[in-house]
């Protein structure tokens, strides 16, 4: 059953806006100490690991985040108040970073199999937790701000940990794998203690939230049976064409990213650019996820989710194509190859933001009618995620193949993905009013 409660319309904006912002640009931050595409591949490169394994990373992160979102959303979903949910899950959780950075400083890293083990643990540790704090953090972000204001206020954050990476972290990145940096593995274990530093002011941050009531003839709670759970989601997904047309674009999206963990070992191991041209590559992905999240923010504001999932996609499917440019015209490395990865690093830094930011946040806007918001937000992120299989299915294609048939088979999928984002109703049209 149902309980319902009265609503005080959007109460402290100023202060959610600082502790959502300060949530939000902190966890995000923890991300680029961390980040899949970047830092974890050259870590796990040092100790020898696959390729296949360095491109399920992403695909292991992804899964753990997004298929307990179909359980979060049936269990949060009965509970009246999310924050507690928030809270309980962000702190229980987040302690395995520091745990793996103290495994690696011990050990020295020795033998590598112990390090590459930890390392997967804690970030399933992570993303399970971060899963549960998700669907309860989205929700309350969508009773906190007005649907009018809250893309732009999500650009803002976006901006203000994009310029702290660009100016803070990818300077530290490049300093510490340099020569002139800690040796291996005390220079990542600092990595990983910026990655702790920054989940503890996030997690501060949520204690700060102030979860408004629910509106007027809202749900407060949705208790659906398990036994009944899969076909209230089949069901959704039949009748809600938006929401069946956004999640199916979300996961060739994501396939289409299968080459992103792997670009980093191409240009060090064929193009030969030096390893500390990952702090390059982390301040080029802070400027895609700063700049990009900005500008398509006001794309938002003024044309609506939609046209910021369309216009995001049409930059980030440029990566596949312009690694196939520098394959096909022989790169080596100088000036010209950390500029074209560079940019590639920069649509790689949009397209994790564009998640968020993008398809996300249609499903937030179209769920608002229909009373089940973590509902509809845990059965996107889970159907959805399925996509998160590309980076695997790249490192796959890797072993048995080439780079070159790796790039083309990202760039045909690419493609795909824009052409499925191009048919996405507008997220303000009612699903009785979208022609199937």
């Amino acid at each position: 059953m149902a309980s319902t409660r009265k609503i005080t319309a959007y109460p402290r904006p100023v202060q959610n806006f600082i502790a959502f912002g300060l949530d939000t640009i902190a966890f995000g931050l923890n991300a680029r100490f961390i980040d899949n595409y970047t830092v974890v591949p050259g870590f796990l490169d040092h100790l020898g690991a696959s390729p296949v394994l360095i491109g399920a990373i992403p695909t292991i992160y992804w899964l753990f985040w997004a298929i307990p979102q179909l359980f979060a959303g049936g269990i949060i979903g009965r509970f009246p108040r999310k924050k507690p949910v928030l809270i309980i899950s962000a702190i229980s959780t987040r302690i395995a970073i520091p745990i793996m950075a103290a495994v690696v400083y011990l050990t020295n890293a020795e033998p590598s199999w112990l390090s590459i083990v930890s390392l997967i643990i804690a970030l399933i540790v992570l993303t399970v937790g971060d899963a549960f704090a998700t669907v309860a953090w989205v929700d309350m972000l969508g009773r906190a701000f007005p649907p009018e204001r809250r893309t732009g206020y999500m650009a803002i954050w976006q901006a203000i940990m994009g310029l702290v990476a660009i100016f803070g972290i990818a300077r530290l990145v490049q300093f510490l794998l340099s020569p002139e940096g800690p040796a291996f593995p005390q220079s990542y274990v600092i990595l990983f203690l910026g990655s702790t530093a920054c989940l503890a002011i996030s997690s501060a941050a949520s204690f700060f939230m102030h979860e408004p009531a629910i509106a007027d003839g809202e749900k407060a709670t949705v208790h659906i049976p398990w036994s009944e759970f899969a076909d209230h989601i089949m069901s959704i997904m039949r009748t809600d064409v938006r929401l069946r047309r956004v999640t199916i674009a979300r996961i060739f999206f994501l396939i289409a990213g299968m080459a992103s963990p792997l670009y980093v070992l191409y240009a060090r191991q064929v193009v030969g650019l030096p390893e500390e041209s990952l702090g390059i590559f982390v301040g080029a992905q802070a400027v895609g996820s700063a700049v990009g999240t900005f500008v398509l923010g006001r794309v938002a504001d003024r044309f609506g989710t939609r046209r910021l999932i369309q216009v995001g996609t049409v930059i980030v499917i440029t990566a596949p194509f312009v690694a196939l440019v520098s394959v096909l015209a022989g790169l080596s490395s100088g000036p010209l190859a950390t500029a074209l990865f560079a940019w590639i690093y920069i649509a790689v830094g949009l397209s994790g933001s564009l998640v968020f930011l993008g398809f996300l946040n249609y499903a937030l806007d179209i769920s608002g009618e229909t009373g089940q918001r973590t509902i509809y937000l845990g059965a996107t992120n889970a159907i959805g995620t399925i996509g998160v299989v590309g980076p695997t299915i790249g490192g796959l294609i890797l072993q048995v193949s080439d780079y070159p048939v790796l790039f083309l088979t990202a760039a045909l999928c690419g493609l795909l993905a824009l052409a499925l984002v191009m048919r996405l109703p507008d997220s303000l049209i009612p699903a009785s009013e979208v022609m199937t």
